[in-house]
Order: C-alpha cells, then sequence, then structure tokens
C-alpha cells in the first residue's frame, strides 16, 4: 500500500438477515387542494429552492414504524440564513372547512428541530399563515401535525417548509407523506 488512507463506519454484529430494511412503495401522489398528498412516488411535485437543495431520493431510514416509504425528499441548507426554506405550489388553494389539517413526516439530524410550515397564496406572499411544530429525537422520523382554522380558507396554494426555523446551519433533513387530515 502506497499510504492509501481507507476509512470505513458503523460496524456492528448482527443475527439474520442483514439485508437492508425493506421499505413499502407509495402507490398515490397528488398536488390538488382536495386530496393533497406528496408522497414522492415520482420526482413531484416541483420543489422551488430558496438557499436549500431539494433531491428525490431513496428513504435512508426506512426500518422505524413512522416513515418506511421507499422515496422522500432530501432537503440540505445552505447555510446562507436563518430562513433558508423550499417551496411547493399546489394546484388549487386548500380548503380547512373539509379538513382540520397538514401533517408531515420530517428527519431531522437534531433533537427538536423547529419545523416551520408557511400557507401562501401564489403571487400574494403578503397573505400568510405559519404553524411552528418541532420534532422529536434525533436521526428518527416523527410525524408532525399543523392544524390551521377553518377561516383561513380558501386561499392558500403555496407550501413553504423551513427546516431549522430561524437557525441558520447547513445540515440535511428528510421529509415525506405531506397530506390533509381530519379528525
Amino acid at each position: 500500500c502506497d499510504g492509501d488512507v481507507y476509512y470505513f463506519d458503523d460496524l456492528k454484529q448482527v443475527e439474520g438477515d442483514t439485508g437492508g430494511g425493506t421499505c413499502t412503495a407509495e402507490t398515490t401522489e397528488s398536488i390538488a387542494a382536495a386530496d393533497l398528498n406528496i408522497t414522492f412516488q415520482t420526482d413531484t411535485p416541483v420543489v422551488i429552492e430558496d438557499n436549500a437543495a431539494f433531491s428525490w431520493i431513496d428513504n435512508p431510514d426506512s426500518e422505524g414504524s413512522v416513515n418506511m416509504s421507499c422515496k422522500v425528499g432530501q432537503v440540505v441548507r445552505a447555510n446562507n440564513s436563518p430562513y433558508d426554506n423550499i417551496q411547493i405550489d399546489l394546484a388549487d388553494k386548500l380548503d380547512f372547512n373539509t379538513s382540520e389539517g397538514i401533517k408531515m413526516k420530517v428527519w431531522s439530524p437534531v433533537a427538536n428541530t423547529p419545523v416551520l410550515l408557511k400557507l401562501e397564496e401564489i403571487g400574494n406572499s403578503g397573505n400568510f399563515v405559519e404553524i411552528l411544530q418541532s420534532t422529536g429525537a434525533a436521526n428518527t422520523w416523527t410525524e408532525l401535525s399543523y392544524d390551521f382554522a377553518a377561516t383561513a380558507t380558501p386561499q392558500f396554494n403555496k407550501m413553504v417548509i423551513f427546516f431549522n426555523f430561524n437557525v441558520g446551519d447547513g445540515s440535511t433533513y428528510y421529509f415525506d407523506d405531506i397530506a390533509l387530515y381530519s379528525g
């Protein structure tokens, strides 16, 4: 060996099947307000990057019970601003008279990461509503629920997502299964 350097990590002894985790393939997805369900089954929706790089990737942690999906969205913050974000334009305006709110699964490298979900009207960024939730433990999937008042609709057709809101960092975050829910 001519002074080559080799790295290895995370060695462990295991019993039984030593293959990777089994993921559950997504079967539906929609950016329509009536049945919003962003599952990353395909490289949909179009994601607008604001100092954060978006990628459509295989789920790096599908072994837990919270998110066994095969595909997820990855966001790498540029550490340019505490407000680095990604944005998703919807096909039409959300109506919280027929649903209670939006759920989203998030994986964060830091425990208790604040994740801000801001809803805006396309073309009128001054018309918005936002809710801040926090993830649970580090390096695991957490399902977050954002409850929106029925009086705030139907006027929003853009989602802006801030991972580790109001903190400058260059970390990598994963998100998936953005969907409307009721009750």
